[in-house]
């Protein structure tokens, strides 16, 4: 009724009443396995009190314990992770859990918290699926819920693989400076290009030297003669004046 008539003043004054005579009920359960830690809330046809002293932890207890398991006030209901899957715990709630505008749930009440098992998965660093032939060959991953797993271990040639060796990620380089640009695998000859402007480098070789004009972003890429493509983004700095130099808040004058 009150969604159909929201102006209504006096059905608006009866349902408050009625809140504040019976209390308010648990509505929903939503249970997630696959998270970590899990996680499942429990929303109610009133949020609860959003006073600063309000903890929900306070207000429920668990059978059989869980003393691992967090409870917060979140969204208006209250969330609880750390419960263990593919098990049902009862969570009981105290008789007087505050809501807002002085709602209370009236009587004592027990639900049961069911979680599923997690989904069958396979969790591993991607960046390591590439193994140095010097070193054994394994591969290391963590499962869930899954028993056996079938490995393909294959033996790739170097010159199949191309790799920006320097600058490595991240480097931060200094405008005037010159930097050695450097490539591992691959098939000679390399075309090296900063923006996609060519650097004159020796068909020979796998390094060239380039100096950054200004300070700023720039986009490196090195094709092979495969046609093999690698990018990174590149940082120059300004350099250091040669009359000031700061240390922290502190400019020294060089004479």
């Amino acid at each position: 009724m009150y969604r159909a008539y929201p102006a209504d003043t006096r059905i608006a004054a009866d349902l408050k009443k009625t809140v504040m005579t019976y209390g308010f009920q648990v509505q929903s359960v939503t249970p997630d396995a696959n998270q970590f830690p899990t996680r499942t809330c429990v929303k109610f046809t009133a949020p609860l009190s959003d006073a600063p002293d309000f903890h929900a932890s306070n207000w429920v207890t668990f059978s059989p314990a869980r003393p691992h398991a967090a409870v917060v006030r979140e969204n208006g209901g209250i969330c609880v992770t750390g419960l263990p899957a593919g098990s049902s715990t009862q969570m009981h709630i105290r008789a007087g859990l505050p809501a807002i505008a002085g709602a209370v749930m009236t009587a004592a009440k027990s639900i049961t918290l069911t979680l599923p098992n997690r989904s069958p998965s396979i969790i591993s660093d991607t960046g390591r699926f590439i193994i140095p032939a010097s070193l054994p060959p394994a591969v290391g991953f963590s499962s869930v819920n899954i028993s056996r797993v079938k490995l393909q271990i294959n033996r790739v040639p170097e010159r199949t693989l191309l790799e920006i060796a320097a600058p490595p990620p991240g480097a931060q380089l200094t405008a005037g400076e010159p930097v050695s640009i450097r490539v591992l695998g691959g098939s000679r000859p390399f075309h090296f290009l900063v923006d996609g402007r060519p650097i004159p480098s020796n068909p020979a070789l796998r390094s060239v030297r380039w100096t950054p004009s200004v300070a700023g972003f720039y986009h490196l890429s090195i094709l092979d003669a495969n046609g093999k493509l690698v990018k990174r983004a590149l940082r120059a700095v300004p350099p250091i004046s040669a009359g000031n130099v700061e240390w922290g808040s502190t400019t020294v004058a060089q004479k």
